[in-house]
């Protein structure tokens, strides 16, 4: 039996946990959580620089310029297209900036991870260089060939993750090769300490799949879910949610205690969704763009066309209402509010507040429906809603345009009357219009976004999808 399969089957059934995990399956089908993805690759990015460290250190000690030269091949594209696919998921996921990056302690596999290659790199064996480094990536090809063909190729956060590892195979046959070769050299205690190394990599590589769905990273942001129950006030955890909990015995002696009755259902409710996707959806109104792919009627990623017009819907809905609201209060103060100047400011500052709250959920709730629920419930409900608002804005646009015509042509026919005759002109602008137009442009888009992400599902359901997609039908 050759050395390498001699420590897969070492491994046993921890190998088969490590290539069927969950993590695995929810990345092909699209339904893995950003925020697990996003504590993922923070994580895995860490240890690069360990990897890196490692695989040059086995190119050194390989036999021969044949054995190194596909060793440095593969140093390039760990270097390159890999360290680039990080790159630009930083700058795709939310709270992935190089600041926010380094607010994250590195959980405790990847600490482990980083000095076990470290330590196999200084240990000057090849053979435990190359234990280390098959697991790393034999284990990934053997998962990502497996949900490959299942694989949704909506986000490349997701997908290119895969693609990456499906190309792996004549990296792996050149790794086997090098460790079986090296094993027939290598005495019983040799082997021994290779194969410690192996099984060690693979309890880490289980365990860096699990910490992906840790609760560190969520305290650290404040994605807490507030319930009541218990007697102290230590957190616990419950079904994967963390809860900062109020003592029953607090609420008891200050007589609220009918207080434990709402909240802990509501707690309870809130522990079987998703996480709360306001602050997401927040960052991403910071960057609102307008760009030519937004206007393709036939996208490749509906749900990123979806979300970018719905960003500019908010944005502008916002700027407007502010802007409506500054331009009346200006108004009115220079009208002149004596005494009650002060309290008409503070109410005028209250109702914008409450106005523009009431904006962004409008727009938020979507979001958070269409781009992260799969379009729950149904991607041809929100195309209706999205075709009615667009309708309605583009109708309210035609009016104007026509009032506005039927103005000037009026201003026209008064000029040939008698200066005295003429009555006072009113000022009417064209900026008028440009509202209306614009909220049924991007609600005729998030229509066409809705309908795609429909025909989309239904292929993917047709094709034995996951039960996400099942929404849309």
């Amino acid at each position: 039996m050759a050395f390498s399969e001699e420590l897969r089957q070492a491994a046993g059934d921890q190998w088969e946990r490590v290539i069927q995990h969950r993590w695995t399956k929810e990345l092909a089908s699209g339904t893995l959580d950003l925020k697990v993805m996003r504590r993922y690759l923070i994580q895995d990015h860490r240890f690069l620089d360990a990897f890196v460290v490692l695989l040059s250190s086995m190119i050194a000690h390989a036999k021969s310029l044949e054995d190194r030269i596909p060793g440095c091949q593969f140093l390039a594209l760990i270097t390159g297209k890999e360290n680039t696919y990080f790159e630009r998921c930083f700058q795709e996921l939310p709270r992935c900036t190089e600041a926010d990056r380094s607010k994250i302690p590195d959980a405790a596999c990847t600490k482990g991870f980083d000095q076990l290659m470290r330590d196999a790199a200084k240990s000057g064996s090849l053979g435990e260089m190359l234990s280390v480094l098959i697991v790393c990536e034999w284990s990934y090809l053997s998962w990502s060939k497996i949900v490959d063909k299942d694989a949704t190729r909506e986000n490349f956060v997701l997908f290119e993750w895969i693609d990456l590892h499906t190309s792996l195979e004549d990296v792996v046959a050149y790794l086997r090769r090098l460790l079986d070769e090296e094993g027939q050299r290598l005495d019983a205690e040799g082997r021994e300490r290779c194969k410690a190394r192996f099984l060690q990599a693979v309890q880490l590589e289980e365990d860096f799949f699990e910490n992906a769905y840790a609760l560190e990273e969520e305290d650290r942001f404040g994605d807490h879910v507030v319930g009541s129950a218990g007697y102290n006030s230590e957190n616990r955890s419950n079904g994967g949610r963390r809860y900062y909990c109020i003592p029953s015995q607090l609420l008891q002696q200050t007589g609220l205690s009918f207080i434990e009755g709402i909240i802990d259902p509501c707690a309870n409710m809130a522990n079987c969704v998703e996480s709360y996707t306001a602050l997401e959806y927040a960052s991403l109104l910071r960057t609102p763009k307008l760009v030519h792919s937004m206007f393709d009627v036939n996208p490749p990623d509906p749900q990123r066309l979806f979300q970018d017009w719905n960003v500019l819907h908010c944005f502008l809905r916002l700027f407007c209402a502010i802007s409506f609201l500054l331009a009346f209060a200006l108004t009115e103060l220079i009208n002149g509010y004596g005494d009650d100047a002060l309290a008409f400011i503070i109410s005028m500052i209250i109702y914008a507040m409450g106005l523009s709250i009431f904006v962004f959920f409008t727009c938020q709730v979507p979001w958070h429906c269409v781009v992260k629920r799969s379009g729950w419930p149904g991607y041809r409900f929100w195309a209706f809603i999205y075709l009615v608002f667009s309708v309605i804005s583009l109708g309210a646009w035609w009016h104007l345009l026509e009032k506005m015509s039927c103005h000037i042509m009026n201003q026209a026919h008064e000029q040939f009357r008698a200066p005295e005759l003429q009555p006072r002109p009113r000022r009417v602008s064209s900026t008028w219009a440009l509202g209306p137009f614009l909220f049924g442009l991007d609600n005729a888009f998030m229509f066409i976004a809705c309908v795609r992400a429909s025909q989309q599902a239904r292929a993917r359901e047709t094709q034995g999808a996951a039960a996400p997609l099942l929404l849309d039908s």
